[in-house]
């Protein structure tokens, strides 16, 4: 009777091993599973976003850097242009947002208005009359050649800013990127409406006046409504607006 416990016993203690060898594979098995499609699920791939140079670029970009602290595979790419470069990439699928100044048509676009606003001043270098004045009123526009951003909104605004018809507007040349403003000013082609956090004067001819009234324009967030979006420009957008929400002022 004592020989049979016993041999029940080893039997049941091999066995008993046997299955505990088995589950630890077993459980192994599922282990390495959960890891590897967890490994498929990691957020990877590119951030596209284009639109105009704003000094509160450098804000999304960071927020870019904070969402990419905890998605190291990410990466971004920014594309610059004009106001019709950046909405023809958005349509095609180029980019998954666009930062545009100003109103937008929300039937077609997604908007996230942005707590910051874009203030043009005058570009103005030291061979102008204006050069020495503090402020510049309306006035001081009217007989003065004008360069502007190279978008027909803005041009509109400055006509209806300075109370004349649009092809009133004495126009020497319009520019796309602020360094082309200053290069332009340079040349004698006039005096450039600017963002002026934008460019650096201190070591050139040129110096930035603010104006009477300035010329303010708010920065929205734009994406295609018929749109499917991917993981990154999802967490992306989650990161913005929460940015946006606890958003304290909105300089203007």
């Amino acid at each position: 009777m004592e020989l049979r416990t016993l041999q029940y016993f080893v039997t049941v203690v091999k066995e008993g091993n046997f299955f505990y060898q088995k589950a630890r594979e077993i459980l192994g098995l599922v282990n390495f599973t959960r890891e590897t499609l967890e490994g498929f699920s990691e957020i990877n791939g590119t951030l596209y976003l284009g639109g105009t140079d704003s000094q509160y670029n450098e804000e999304l970009f960071k927020t870019f850097h904070q969402l990419r602290q905890e998605y190291p595979q990410i990466n971004l790419n920014f594309l610059s242009g004009t106001i019709e470069d950046t909405f023809k990439r958005l349509d095609s699928g180029d980019i998954d947002f666009a930062i545009i100044l100003g109103p937008v048509d929300t039937e077609k676009y997604n908007t996230l208005p942005l707590p910051w606003w874009d203030i043009f001043s005058a570009l103005v270098p030291d061979s102008s009359p204006l050069y020495l004045k503090e402020v510049l009123k309306h006035e001081d526009f009217e007989t003065q050649q004008l360069i502007l951003p190279n978008h027909p909104m803005i041009r509109k605004i400055v006509a209806g800013w300075l109370n004349m018809p649009l092809e009133m507007l004495n126009v020497s040349s319009v520019y796309t990127f602020p360094y082309t403003a200053s290069s332009l000013v340079q040349a004698g082609l006039g005096i450039a409406l600017c963002k002026d956090a934008i460019l650096n004067t201190s070591q050139s001819n040129l110096r930035f006046i603010p104006i009477e009234d300035p010329i303010s324009l708010p920065l929205q967030l734009l994406w295609r409504r018929d749109s499917a979006m991917s993981q990154v420009a999802l967490k992306f957008l989650d990161v913005v607006t929460e940015k946006v929400a606890t958003a304290e002022y909105y300089p203007q």
